[in-house]
């Protein structure tokens, strides 16, 4: 299959009717699988079971889902699984760790370089947000249906953050261009710290991809903010307006330009 991911989707990854009560049990399960298949190193069961605690991955779509997952450097090779769950498990919300989601399909992956791990993210998440592919997933009665589920996903797509800042308007309204430096862009942790600051404000703000002819998508929502697929060396644009729309935007910058308070060698998303 073609795909600038390049990433496997075979049918041994898909774990149909798994029985688990707790996300570590799902993901030690699917994080065993991944290993015996060689996919992944030693350390991958741990280091994910790690990150899901401090940063949880599951998504409110219209069918909740979770996307566990590590550094690149637990992988060897490219690949999910996927986990259909007997029963709902409650996984950690990714902007909201105390809110907890009841998952029902779980995308374990194994991405060998970070900005990949955007990439399949994005493409997941597209997917995700229409129910009827989910419920096909959930439907499934072959390992083989899940992965033509996933299939027509991975086709072909078409520097450092050095930041243009411009702002325009009076106290109704503001906008900045700037670049996100982050190795994992606009991406779990980036994503949520992102729209946590946002939503301190009261002004109305959007957020949109320079390089992209879409329409803006409000900043302070998660799933919004993921839908752009925001990755490293992306220029967005953030459009501030009403109340307090000046110190949002200044609070944006400062976050992106401060790298999400993490130093550059530890920024992994």
């Amino acid at each position: 299959m073609a795909s600038d991911v390049a990433i496997s989707l075979a049918e041994d990854l898909v774990l149909l009717d798994l029985e688990a009560t707790t996300p570590e049990e799902v993901i030690r399960q699917m994080a065993a699988h991944l290993l015996a298949k060689g996919y992944v190193k030693e350390s991958y069961p741990q280091a994910v079971l790690a990150r899901e605690q401090k940063f949880p991955t599951a998504l409110p779509t219209p069918i909740a889902v979770s996307f566990p997952h590590t550094d690149v450097s637990h992988c060897l090779r490219p690949a999910i699984a996927v986990g259909v769950l007997r029963q709902p498990v409650k996984f950690g919300f990714m902007g909201d760790p105390a809110q907890l989601l009841d998952v029902r399909v779980v995308f374990m992956l194994s991405v060998t370089r970070p900005e990949y791990q955007v990439k399949t993210l994005q493409k997941l998440i597209d997917l995700c947000q229409d129910a009827a592919n989910i419920e096909r997933i959930l439907q499934a009665q072959s390992p083989r249906e899940v992965v033509a589920v996933l299939q027509a996903l991975f086709e072909p797509s078409t520097g450092g953050s050095q930041i243009d800042v411009s702002t325009a308007g009076d106290h109704s309204g503001a906008r900045v261009e700037i670049v996100v430096g982050h190795p994992a862009g606009l991406h779990a942790r980036p994503a949520a710290l992102f729209v946590k600051t946002a939503a301190q404000f009261p002004c109305e703000i959007q957020v949109a991809r320079v390089d992209r002819p879409q329409q803006p998508v409000n900043a302070k929502s998660i799933l919004s903010v993921l839908g752009l697929g925001v990755k490293q060396g992306d220029r967005i644009l953030i459009e501030t307006r009403g109340e307090q729309c000046r110190e949002a935007l200044e609070a944006l910058v400062t976050l992106i330009e401060g790298n999400f308070g993490e130093s550059e060698e530890g920024s992994h998303g």
